[in-house]
């Protein structure tokens, strides 16, 4: 059953302006869409009002505990697990596993969106730095605001443009330029190469010469990404792990169960706001939480009820990763132009409606980009199928 409404995900969004879609799809849109919101909101505050010191650093990945936009991180590992580590998995069950057709898929999903989001968010970097980085201007890295660092200008070289478009951020390099939330695409790119060498290696049917090169393959994986993003692996591996249970919920109880597994789900989060601990602490129990969430949702197989929901979830959903790679550099240089020198905002109700308006900016923007690129992957994938050998790729976006 999970691996029929996997399969119609990506067919069924391609006919989302004229019907209704199950309601399951329409709440992981809307999941999503709303994970990618709480991550730019995190960054907002930090770079309008201030950092909390007990998050983050700099913005990049966590060190002892996970603000907001770090736990939206986690329930995009699980989702990412569902859907890729699922596709994996039946293709590989089902004999048409191809090397060429998973690394099609997945480097054309991530490269049209990442080159794009490093040039631009690397020449907004170049430009605020420029004109913008005195009198103590955003980019000069000003106590307080705990994203931009002093080692910007060190973090803008042409190894490190290239260690991240190879997904070496936080392995090798730093993030480029402002773009620190590029961390967890370095963490999201790994698991795809690690997983099916995983499912290859322990596959009864897979010979014994390219299982000795999967091992050795993961091996040196797990090595180069080290403990940490290692550990988040497992919380990747809970939505692959919910994409192999049946639905099991009996139908009279299935409202009931959606509004407990919501419930749990903000109370762990909440929790976990209220009392930081270490992130794998946090990140497991989120993701596990989540997880619960998800498999209960995924029940919901009746036409969504509101269709303005659907249009709303749908069309956010579908610029999220975007909006994700985007929002970061063009945040901070709105920062630099509206608030200089830098100093943390009061809160007061005009600072919070400029702030609420600075985040449109940043949504146009992504949306924007969004219509450049991220909507046009699929013609990009037809037009190089065609001028290539590759055939078309059957594994989910």
């Amino acid at each position: 059953m999970l691996a029929a409404i996997q399969r119609s995900i990506v067919r069924l969004h391609d006919e989302s302006d004229n019907v209704r879609l199950p309601a399951y799809s329409v709440h992981m849109d809307a999941i999503r869409a709303t994970a990618a919101f709480l991550v730019l909101a995190g960054h907002s505050r930090m770079l309008f009002f201030g950092q909390h010191q007990s998050h983050h650093t700099n913005g990049g990945a966590p060190t002892s505990a996970l603000g907001l936009g770090g736990q939206a991180v986690v329930v995009f590992f699980v989702l990412s697990g569902f859907l890729v580590g699922s596709s994996a998995w039946r293709a590989i069950e089902g004999n048409r596993w191809s090397w060429n057709k998973y690394l099609f898929q997945r480097m054309t999903r991530l490269w049209i969106v990442l080159i794009p989001a490093l040039i631009f968010g690397g020449l907004l970097d170049h430009i605020g730095l420029k004109f913008l980085s005195s009198n103590g201007g955003i980019y000069a890295a000003p106590q307080g605001q705990g994203m931009v660092e002093h080692t910007l200008i060190a973090g803008m070289t042409l190894k490190v443009l290239l260690g991240n478009a190879l997904f070496l951020q936080k392995i090798l390099v730093p993030s480029y330029g402002t773009n620190a939330a590029l961390w967890s695409l370095a963490n999201e790119f790994w698991y795809y190469m690690l997983f099916p060498l995983l499912l290859l290696l322990f596959n009864g049917r897979t010979a014994i010469r390219p299982r000795v090169l999967y091992g050795l393959l993961a091996v040196v994986i797990l090595a180069l990404i080290g403990i940490k993003i290692a550990s988040f692996f497992l919380v990747w591996l809970l939505g692959f792990g919910i994409s192999t249970l049946e639905l099991k919920i009996p139908s009279k109880f299935r409202r009931t169960m959606t509004v407990l597994a919501l419930l749990q789900f903000l109370t762990v989060i909440v929790f976990f706001r209220i009392h930081q601990t270490s992130y794998a602490i946090t990140a497991g129990s989120i993701g596990i939480s989540f997880a619960a969430y998800l498999y209960v949702i995924l029940h919901a197989r009746q036409p969504v009820a509101s269709f303005y929901y659907q249009k709303l979830a749908v069309t956010f959903s579908k610029f999220s990763y975007t909006l994700y790679l985007t929002h970061l550099p063009f945040l901070v240089f709105l920062v630099a132009l509206t608030n200089r020198p830098w100093h943390p905002w009061p809160k007061t109700p005009a600072h919070f409606m400029l702030s609420i308006l600075l985040v449109v900016v940043a949504y146009l923007y992504a949306w924007m980009m969004y219509l450049l690129f991220e909507r046009n992957t699929d013609a990009v994938r037809n037009r190089l199928t065609q001028k290539g050998s590759v055939a078309a790729p059957v594994i989910s976006s």
